[in-house]
Order: C-alpha cells, then structure tokens, then sequence
C-alpha cells in the first residue's frame, strides 16, 4: 500500500474528523491547515464547522478513495488538488444554513454525550462522545427536540410535522436500534413501542416494540380502532394493491 499526504485547507474554521476521530482544527488564527499521512484506500472525512451568529453553515461527511494515484472524492463540496510526490491538497466549501434565526442549534448533554441538533428544512442530529461523532441522521423540520439516556440507550424525540422522529441509539454497539418517523411514540416502564401507519385503506399499522432491557426488538402489524372493513367492490382492488 503506498503512503499517500492530505493535506485540508478551509476558508472558514472546522473541525476535521477521520473514521469518527478528531484530528485537528483549522482556525486560520494559529492553524491554517491540518496534514495527514494515510496508509489505506478510504476514508470517511466529517468536517464540523465553528460558526458565529451571523455565519450559520452546515457540517458533512465525504468519502475519499485512493485509486491509480489519485484520490476520488464523494462530494462537489470539496476540490482536490494533486501534487508530485502523492500529495493532495483537499480544499473544504461550506454550504450556509438557510435559516430564518439562528437559534436552530441545539446541543443536549445527556450522561457522558452530547446530542447536537441542526434544525432546517433537513434537520441533523448528532451524538458524540468528547470528540467522536459516534451517529448523525437528516430528517425534515425539527421541533420540539429532546434527549434522554436509559442505561446504554440514548434516545431522541422531535417533533417533524403531525409525525415524531424517534431515534434509539446504543451506546454498546454505536448502533441505532430505531430511526424513523413515527405516528406514535409510547414509553413505559421496560418497553418502548413506535406505531407507524402502513395501509391506510385497511386501516393497518406497524409497531416497534423494543424490550430496554434485554434490547430485543419486536414488529407486529395491528388494526388501528377506527378499522372498519372493505365491503365496497370498487374499493377491494386497491386495498390489495396496497397491502402489496
């Protein structure tokens, strides 16, 4: 494998993640570009911007692929820029958040995390650990965020239109065991189950039922209680096409 120099340069001051881990800050006062040696063919770059009140940007992630000399990158957001000796110049461009205040970030400590929330027409929620971005997920127009931590579970709820966004996130695993919009949200005391709608001819919808304790998560269709069935001919057709 050759080794290969990166080298990320930024108009506006970042931190810049590799593979979820913080390898250093452009700030353009002190350090105005940050270097790396790389001994493998990919990397999953996430940059997160440091804003101010009037300049409101939008972090991302990209993937660089090193291929016949060359580094590839995933995003028109970034310009690389080759040099002899396997040295890259890798140029960051930030895209401003269109919105209407800036009080659209919200960060929630919970235990030993942090849950970051970036709410636009295209929301991002964030969970980090110290430095380590550990999950982000986009959904539509946030309201109403919330975060709460049960033993290993963190869990986010948010508001998106007549909908709840519901994330469940295991800090064993750094996996999401839900991520989705849901109709309805319900917690108890070991057990949380998320109603999503399914055929709204039938009158059907899924649960997610998942046990906090032993982390086994259940499906299972149900009848919602307005469910009245299909008797109309007419109708018969596309209730089935839409079961299917």
């Amino acid at each position: 494998m050759d080794k290969y120099n990166l080298h990320f340069y930024s108009q506006n001051p970042c931190n810049i993640f590799v593979n979820g881990e913080l390898i250093g800050l452009i700030d353009n006062n002190n350090n105005f570009f940050v270097d790396l040696v790389v001994y493998t063919n990919q990397l999953i770059i996430t940059c997160e911007p440091i804003c101010d009140n009037d300049n409101l940007l939008i972090p991302f992630s990209f993937k660089l692929n090193y291929e016949n000399n060359n580094i590839v990158c995933s995003t028109k957001n970034v310009t690389v820029v080759p040099y002899p000796n396997l040295n890259f110049d890798v140029y960051l461009n930030f895209k401003k958040a269109m919105v209407g205040n800036t009080n659209t970030v919200v960060n929630k400590k919970v235990g030993n995390y942090n849950v970051l929330s970036l709410i636009d027409k295209t929301s991002t929620i964030s969970i980090f650990n110290g430095d380590k971005n550990l999950f982000s997920t986009t959904t539509g127009q946030l309201d109403d965020v919330e975060a709460q931590i049960v033993d290993t579970l963190i869990m986010c709820y948010g508001k998106v239109e007549d909908e709840t966004f519901f994330v469940v996130f295991d800090t064993k695993t750094n996996q999401a065991i839900l991520n989705n919009t849901f109709n309805k949200v319900e917690k108890h005391e070991h057990i949380v189950k998320a109603l999503k709608f399914e055929n709204l001819t039938l009158k059907t919808a899924k649960v997610f039922e998942l046990n906090l304790k032993t982390l086994e998560l259940n499906t299972y269709n149900v009848f919602l209680e307005d469910f009245k069935p299909i008797n109309e001919p007419k109708l018969i057709p596309f209730s089935f096409l839409e079961a299917v």
